[in-house]
């Protein structure tokens, strides 16, 4: 208006077509104006909803991932620099014999106390210090003097280290039984005044042999396992028919024959003296009943 009055002298005197025409470009101004500000406030929509949409993708990613691990056989635990307790799953808590609620902002110490005497702390230390992975077999003793054996493995990660493990108390138990029971067993065919041989279906496999052999054969173990036939080449020719008879009657019937069934037969010796052995074979079955194994006292 200031320009049409400056140029015309007033707004009285200004043609109509120029008023027209300049109101014309005003409304279109403001229409512009107007839809640009319309398609901005769209634009702010639809990123905003975006936006949401993608927070709640993630929250349903994470809500799964968190369900995932929370339901893991293994342990799973983050442990801060300080030694807290930032995130445990259930298994963990259960390997620990106690509760996620008591450790969750914890410390180690404190949820454990002496845990950092031990080895597996060290070996904590080392990969928060170094930031390199490892994997180890701890044992660990509880409150209750109780012990438990556990796969661990250890990762660093931006929150201090992520802990996996998993319980193998029950597999290190049973191999510590059957070691004690295959020491004892040892102890006694060992000191036996009878041999006790295990060997195979085929003659040339020997698995064991007791040190009582050398004595009754006059032939080192060791020559033995080294020429598995040497035990049977000791018989006289005369009885190894019989021998070789007795065997595979015990490995077709997968029955053990009774001592009137076993007569006794000559072997001789190094030095050219006879003996005279009876033997009695025991056979071995696997799964499906066949006979795998033969023993010999």
């Amino acid at each position: 208006q200031r320009q049409l009055v400056k140029k015309f002298g007033g707004m009285d005197r200004v043609p109509p077509a120029v008023l027209e025409f300049c109101e014309a470009a005003v409304n279109a101004t403001y229409e512009e104006h107007d839809e640009d500000r319309k398609m901005t406030e769209h634009s702010l929509e639809v990123s905003s909803a975006e936006l949401l949409q993608k927070n709640e993708q993630i929250r349903l990613k994470e809500e799964r991932l968190r369900q995932t691990i929370d339901s893991m056989v293994e342990g799973f635990q983050i442990i801060s620099p300080d030694w807290r307790y930032v995130y445990v799953n259930d298994a963990a808590a259960s390997q620990g014999k106690t509760t996620k609620e008591r450790l969750l902002g914890r410390t180690m110490m404190e949820a454990y106390p002496g845990i950092e005497k031990t080895a597996f702390f060290s070996q904590l230390q080392r990969c928060m210090k170094e930031r390199t992975s490892l994997s180890v077999e701890n044992e660990f003793v509880f409150s209750d003097k109780s012990h438990g054996w556990f796969h661990l493995y250890l990762q660093p990660v931006p929150e201090g280290v992520l802990v996996l493990s998993a319980d193998v108390t029950e597999g290190v138990i049973l191999k510590k039984k059957l070691r004690e029971k295959q020491e004892r067993l040892t102890e006694i065919v060992e000191n036996i005044h009878d041999v006790f041989s295990v060997v195979g279906v085929n003659i040339e496999q020997v698995f064991y042999v007791s040190p009582r052999y050398a004595e009754l054969w006059g032939r080192s173990v060791e020559s033995l396992y080294e020429n598995p036939l040497s035990w049977f080449d000791a018989i006289v020719p005369e009885d190894r028919d019989l021998v070789l008879a007795n065997r595979h009657a015990v490995v077709s019937t997968g029955q053990p024959l009774t001592e009137a069934q076993q007569p006794p037969f000559r072997i001789t010796r190094p030095d050219g003296s006879m003996r005279w052995v009876q033997s009695n074979v025991i056979p071995i079955k696997n799964e499906k009943g066949d006979v795998y194994r033969i023993v010999r006292v």
